[in-house]
């Protein structure tokens, strides 16, 4: 295809002949992009590509976009290129005199590239003159490696030599500095500036007394930066986690990355190593004495070419040891590695951090370790195909180190349901048999769970419940045969029929059920326990008159029928009931019936038998199997067997050392029995009696004698191959040494694992034979000594055991004081719990001191720290050591002991400490308080009912918002403060809510003329009062507005005064008085004032007792008489009906009156009541005049009465 854009189309098609189409569009590009370059105008050219500046700058132009490259002096340096393609660079390190050749290279997005190779002549000329001149870095300034032109200080200073006397200019960094050469020729100039880091090119021009020049020029490079000082493992020596520092291989390989050329030295493992970075800064160094294993500590210092250095100290740690892999097993099932699911979850206990692998056919899944160990994994479904039986899973373990454990598991499926039947056992079931009646109340159930698909002791493992009369029995066990039992704890009611269901649950859950029922009969009937001559059943008998007996309703009538014949028989009160039969009988079997009838009229029947046996067994052999060649009474073998024949079923009892042992005869009438091995003394004759007995009692005996003729034989595990305590058997030695002593030259065989071991007892009968590596597990096993016939045996166990369990350890609840699982306390003698392997040795190292202690059968440990822990950090290491020998890894962990805890402060927050900022007294009903507590602990707030509760701050501050609202007055508040430890302090105090507003009361001028004329004072700086209802306020007087406030003093009865500092001008004025209680209330009023000079004084009210003329109308020529205050006045109705009295003076006020008029008819009207004088005109009231012909007496009265409501003084001064 050619250069250029390129459409194309997609077209699908399915099975189906659905068809379904896309686009796209595809660029080729094989034209490397355009790439221009140039020595940049501002270097110092000399000629052509010749520059005098020793770090040359170049410039181009490419294609935006593209990854730009120059290389030169031997490194490479990515260049940006700017949006319209344009780029430059300067090289970032001085260059020497010569020619240099560099590399630009252009690559585009397509790979395409363009590259560029020139050359540059760095031509740079140190010293040009006349006169001579040298310069450099004076000696006390140039750090590092002397001459190098490289510097770590920021201020320096260049000396040289040129003619005595001459004048020196130093030009740097755009800047000028002189000095003057001494006497023979030396100068010195100092840099006053600090220079920043990089690289300046610097003149010297020294000038002579002739006015010659000499000119010397270089460069100095400033560099001020510590270099990196970092140490990792290389890629090829970092197993497992990358960048985790920890590897398997004990000769690493150490890198790291710091500035170009530096000095690197490295100390680990006692060995010193040296190396220098190279031109791009990185460095690697090759241990070459291994490392131990574990924790391996390292120094690194590095040094750059100006002296500045960097150090770091680190860990390395090496893992050689691959990770315990343990424990793998179902974690839903019922059973270790057997389950009734194909979902389910595998759990097993690994090396924290490590990860698991889990490979099941062609998938993989992986898991993490948890920090306690122990990981899990939920089995996806179709991981595991169903109806498998077995499936082989790849358990790959590889911890952070790399190291790998590897171990394939076989798991079973097992998802057939077990089968279970149930019925009345035989020897309670007191009917015909399988009937399911019976007359025990307490019947025996028993039963058969039957799976195919399951060995006898996994059936063994199924557990049986028994649901019958509103009760469910569980955890009923079944035998390796599939047998259950269990009889009902429970009476029965006679009488009644009972539905039960049974439920067996397999070892891996399967379920199953089986459901029946049991009728309890009151009628029951069986041969009578004196008859019961035998040890058989209660059916046979040796007696023939034998008694039957059985149980019936209380006083019910019987009937027995038996041998053609009837026998009447009565029940007692309590039901019980026997028959004697008097007729001997013959051998052979009996069936009979019994009817009954009760005394209400039912009639129930029992039918059963019974066996007349009075035969004893017709034979009884004899013999000691395996005997001795031509000696029939001599076993070759310490556990010998006796063995015969006899009556089927028959009961064979053994008597011998003073023992009886006892067997039962076959359906066949076979019997053997074998003895323990221990129990005969070798070579010692036993006489012995075998007997005999059939079910009905019936006895034949036999006599004999025996010896047991045989060798010793004894086996242990050998001492070397016991490890731990060397009487357990428990070893972490995978091929273990079984030895022991029997006859010399006897032939042993071992057989323990499923393998068979032979060997030959020396000349002194000892003998050992070591297994084959055995995986960890018990192992039964048993040793054969044998030798001319003879044989004897021994056995024994062993515990293979090599995995360790890294025991976890925490703080016991009750220690775990505060917040749990911080490992923080306030217990100072505290309790550590865990979890190790059962029966381990846990050992405990804290602060010097070590306990220990031992893990009970499920793994768990305590230790009670008796020595108590410092204040702060107490490191600690635990370790187990299991019965098998093996040591855990080691533990590490820490506890914090913190019991000490400082008093909190608590108050209101300022803004909601209205009023006085001390008192916690506010007028805000939901305010906040604040205080000081240990950072992180948590503070918790009582007040008014209510609880509050919050975090300190990392600065121990904390603040909470009362939500309720306080009660109006004293809140008291209780704060308690607990830290993580658990440590608790406890503060009190009180808020008192105020929000009521201070009163002012009776706020006057002391000195103001009367009290007709409030606040009008002829005093130009008056005395100002009044009182305040809350004596702890503040008060302050104002006048005008905007001006100073005046504090005033209140008594402690709440009065108050206040004299004005300064004299008032005469007229009115203003003043403002405040009130603020502690809680911050505030009311205030706004008062008016006089100040006037002595002539503007008005008489007092008290003092204008003026005349009072008072007016009114009635009848013509009536006589009025008027009495006010004790004084009478009279005058007569004019001819007009008026009338007017003129009084004497009075003051104003209310005045009791009487009023009385006489008409010329010689009748009177009176009035009684106040007149109320005032210093206010009112023309005399006219409004009645319409009643003055009336000679009414009642009108009369009104009237009087209503112009004496309202009299006034009329206001004419006296002279």
């Amino acid at each position: 295809m050619q250069d250029g854009v390129h459409q194309y189309t997609l077209t699908a098609t399915d099975i189906a002949g659905n068809i379904s189409t896309g686009t796209g569009s595809v660029t080729i590009d094989t034209t490397g992009p355009e790439l221009t370059q140039q020595i940049d105008p501002s270097n110092q050219i000399l000629t052509g590509n010749m520059i005098s500046n020793v770090q040359p700058t170049f410039s181009g132009k490419t294609e935006p976009g593209v990854r730009l490259t120059i290389s030169i002096a031997d490194n490479t340096y990515n260049v940006i290129v700017d949006d319209t393609g344009r780029w430059s660079f300067t090289v970032p390190m001085a260059l020497e005199n010569k020619i240099w050749d560099y590399q630009i290279t252009a690559t585009d997005l397509a790979g395409n590239q363009t590259t560029l190779k020139e050359q540059i002549v760095i031509n740079h000329q140190e010293s040009v003159a006349n006169i001579p001149v040298t310069g450099g870095l004076n000696i006390s300034t140039d750090s590092g490696i002397v001459g190098d032109k490289i510097t770590n200080f920021k201020k320096i200073s260049f000396t040289g030599i040129t003619e005595p006397g001459a004048t020196i200019n130093l030009v740097i960094a755009d800047k000028n500095y002189t000095g003057k050469a001494d006497e023979q020729g030396n100068w010195i100039v100092y840099v006053e500036e600090e220079l920043q880091d990089g690289t300046y090119d610097y003149i010297v021009t020294a000038t002579g007394s002739a006015g010659t020049t000499g000119v010397f020029n270089s460069y100095v490079t400033v560099d001020t930066c510590q270099p990196n000082a970092n140490v990792a493992l290389a890629s090829g020596s970092d197993s497992g986690v990358k960048g985790d520092c920890i590897t398997n291989i004990t000769l690493p390989v150490l890198t790291g990355n710091t500035e170009p050329n530096t000095l690197v030295q490295i100390n680990i493992g006692g060995v010193d190593y040296e190396t220098i970075s190279d031109n791009y800064g990185q460095w690697s160094v090759t241990i070459k004495s291994p490392l131990k294993e574990g924790d391996n500590i390292y120094t690194i210092l590095v040094k750059d070419a100006a002296g500045n250095s960097s150090n770091a100290t680190g860990i390395l740690k090496i893992d050689t040891t691959s990770p315990s892999l343990s424990g793998i097993k179902f974690g839903d099932g019922f059973d270790d590695r057997c389950t009734n699911t194909y979902t389910p979850t595998i759990i097993g206990w690994g090396e924290a951090g490590a990860t698991v692998d889990i490979i099941i056919g062609s998938r993989k899944h992986s898991v993490i370790v948890p920090d306690n160990r122990q990981w899990q994994f939920k089995v996806p479904k179709g991981f595991i195909a169903e109806g498998n039986k077995v499936q082989y899973i790849t358990f790959v373990e590889t911890d952070v180190a790399g190291n790998k454990t590897e171990q394939k598991i076989k798991f079973q499926f097992i998802t057939e349901k077990p089968i279970i039947n149930a019925d009345i056992s035989h020897s309670t079931d007191t009917d015909i048999i399988g009937d399911k009646i019976t007359s025990n109340t307490k019947p025996i159930l028993e039963g058969t769970v039957i799976n195919t698909a399951q060995k006898p002791e996994q059936i063994a493992k199924a557990k049986v419940s028994v649901y019958i009369d509103g009760k469910e029995y569980n955890n009923i066990s079944v035998d390796k045969n599939g047998h259950w039992t269990f009889q009902l704890p429970q009476e029965l009611s006679t009488g009644n029929t009972y539905n039960y269901t049974v439920s067996v649950t397999d070892f891996v859950g399967n379920k199953n059920t089986f459901e029946s029922y049991i009728t309890i009969s009151a009628l029951s009937c069986s041969l009578d326990a004196e008859s019961i001559t035998g040890q058989g059943t209660n059916v046979e008998t040796s007696n023939k008159t034998p008694t039957l007996s059985g149980t019936a309703h209380a006083n019910s009538d019987l009937t027995v029928y038996l041998n053609n014949k009837q026998y009447t028989v009565k029940a007692s009160v309590d039901g019980g009931w026997f028959f004697k039969i008097t007729e001997p009988l013959g051998d052979g079997k009996y069936d009979y019936k019994v009817i009954e009838k009760t005394t209400d009229g039912k009639t129930n029947t029992f039918n059963g038998y019974f066996i007349i046996d009075t035969k004893a067994p017709t034979n009884l052999t004899v013999e000691v199997e395996d005997s001795a060649l031509g000696n029939a009474t001599i076993a070759n073998r310490p556990d010998l067997t006796l063995k015969g024949k006899t009556e089927a079923l028959a009961l064979v009892t053994i008597a011998v050392g003073g023992i009886t042992y006892q067997t039962k005869a076959d359906t066949q009438g076979n019997w053997s029995y074998t003895f323990d091995k221990n129990a005969f003394i070798i070579n010692q004759p036993y006489n012995y009696t075998v007997t005999a007995s059939d079910a009905a009692g019936n006895k034949i005996s036999v006599n004999g004698v025996f010896r047991v003729d045989t060798i010793t034989v004894a086996a242990n595990i050998d001492t070397n191959s016991n490890s731990g305590d060397k009487n357990d058997n428990i070893t972490n030695v995978a091929t273990p040494t079984i030895n022991g002593e029997t006859a010399a030259g006897a032939k042993v065989t071992l057989v323990i694992g499923g393998k068979n071991y032979t060997t030959t007892a020396n000349s002194d009968g000892k003998w050992a034979i070591t297994v084959d590596s055995l995986k960890d597990n018990t192992y039964n096993y048993i040793v054969t000594a044998e030798i001319d016939g003879k044989k004897n045996y021994a056995s024994g166990s062993v515990v293979i055991d090599t995995a360790t369990i890294t025991p976890t350890a925490e703080l016991d609840e009750s220690s775990d004081t505060g917040i749990k699982h911080d490992n923080i306390t306030n217990n100072s003698t505290p309790i550590l719990t865990g979890q190790a392997e059962a029966g381990s040795t846990i050992k405990l190292t804290i602060n010097g001191s070590i306990y220990t202690d031992i893990a009970d059968a499920h793994g768990n440990w305590s230790i009670k720290i008796t020595y108590p822990l410092w204040e702060g950090v107490n490191e600690y290491t635990l370790q187990a050591e299991d019965k098998a020998g093996n040591f855990s890894d080691i533990l590490t962990g820490h506890i914090i002991l913190d019991s000490k805890l400082d008093v909190p402060t608590a108050t209101l927050v300022e803004s909601d400490n209205s009023g006085d900022q001390s008192d916690n007294i506010t007028n805000i009903s939901m305010p906040s308080l604040t205080g000081l507590a240990e950072p992180g602990a948590t503070v918790t707030i009582k007040i008014s009912d209510h609880i509050y509760s919050t975090i300190a701050n990392t600065d121990g501050t904390w603040t909470v918002q009362v939500t309720n609202p306080l009660n109006e007055g004293v809140n008291h508040y209780e704060v308690e403060v607990q830290d993580n430890a658990g440590n608790t302090k406890n503060i009190t105090g009180d808020i008192v809510l105020d929000t009521t507003k201070p009163t002012l009361t009776d706020v006057k001028i002391a000195d103001q003329i009367a009290s007709e004329h409030d606040n009008i004072t002829v005093q130009d700086n008056p005395v100002f009062t009044g009182k305040v209802d809350d004596i702890t306020a503040t008060v302050s007087i104002c006048f005008g507005e905007g001006n100073e406030k005046h504090l005033v003093t209140v008594g402690d009865d709440g009065h108050w005064r206040y004299q004005h500092n300064s004299p008032f001008t005469l007229g009115e004025h203003q003043f403002t008085v405040e009130v603020s209680d502690k809680a911050g209330n505030t009311s205030s009023s706004t008062y008016d004032f006089e100040v006037i000079s002595p002539e503007q004084v008005p008489v007092p009210l008290d003092e204008q007792r003026l005349p009072v003329e008072i007016e009114g109308a009635a009848l013509s020529g009536a006589q009025v008489e008027l009495l006010i205050d004790n004084e009478l006045y009279s005058t007569q109705v004019d001819s007009t009906g008026k009338w007017n009295i003129l009084t004497n003076s009075y003051t104003p006020g209310k005045y009791d009156y009487e009023l009385k008029i006489t008409h010329p008819s010689g009748e009177t009207i009176t009035d009684k009541g106040k007149v109320d004088i005032t210093n206010k005109p009112l023309a005399i009231d006219n409004h009645h005049e319409s009643l003055i012909n009336t000679s009414a007496k009642v009108d009369d009265s009104a009237f009087i009465h209503s112009a004496l409501e309202d009299v006034y003084i009329n206001h004419q001064e006296q002279e």
